[in-house]
């Protein structure tokens, strides 16, 4: 019997640890101009407009997410070609290595807000958002993104960064993230422009170039699935 048992949860201990690290969902968006648009499974959003609004967005597999996109016209300005043929870095840019996606971007009006709305989210989910913003510029400005209730980061958008040594006047190796953005079916990510990276300074111009949006399941979901189909043999084993 005790034999039995252990051989039956040495079967399950693969099938837990598997469910237990059970791949994120990616979804994939690139904002700008129809001249550049990323090729694969990636959502081309080639206009701030209604037209442009996505019932369900798909995945990095090609397949329909769920996830919808809500665009607000009224407070964006436009999308457009802003870095020519950027060759950024793909080990900081990550998914965001295409010079498609870096080469143009969508862009809000200096002291206005740009708002995206998302929905169609599974409330059980983990979403974590990876950001990236271009334009090329010398002006110093940067891009603060906010999910209301989840956070906000900034990011410099333009202007000759030192610490790249590229002698660049646009973000070619930065990202943002927002992590940990759970419990909810929808979320608003806004942003807005500064000539400080503590947004003392003046209103300016703000830009999205690419959006990448993780939805991780919980592990603690899928580590009791498992543990269930152990109890369930187990119960099985006893009434024999």
């Amino acid at each position: 019997m005790k034999q039995y048992l252990r051989k039956s949860a040495l079967l399950f201990l693969p099938l837990a640890t598997v469910a237990m690290t059970s791949p994120a969902e990616i979804v994939l968006l690139d904002f700008g101009s129809t001249s550049y648009q990323t090729s694969g499974n990636w959502n081309n959003i080639t206009g701030i407009n209604e037209a442009n609004n996505k019932t369900s967005l798909i995945n990095s597999e090609g397949t329909a997410s769920g996830i919808s996109l809500n665009i607000s016209t009224g407070n964006f300005s436009g999308t457009t070609t802003y870095n020519g043929n950027v060759n950024a870095d793909a080990s900081m840019f990550d998914a965001f290595e295409a010079a498609s996606v870096i080469t143009d971007a969508a862009w809000v009006n200096s002291g206005s807000t740009g708002t995206l709305a998302f929905g169609g989210l599974d409330s059980s989910l983990t979403y974590n958002l990876t950001i990236v913003g271009a334009r090329d510029n010398p002006n110093e400005r940067f891009t603060r993104y906010s999910v209301s209730g989840f956070g906000s980061e900034v990011l410099q958008t333009t202007g000759d960064d030192p610490q790249a040594g590229l002698g660049v006047n646009w973000n070619n190796n930065s990202v943002v993230t927002i992590n940990g953005i759970t419990g909810v079916s929808s979320f608003d990510l806004t942003l807005v422009g500064n000539s400080t990276a503590d947004f003392s300074g003046a209103n300016t111009y703000s830009y999205i170039n690419a959006l990448q949006i993780e939805a991780v399941p919980e592990a603690s979901t899928f580590a009791l699935l498992a543990l269930s189909g152990i109890a369930a043999i187990v119960f099985k084993h006893r009434r024999k």
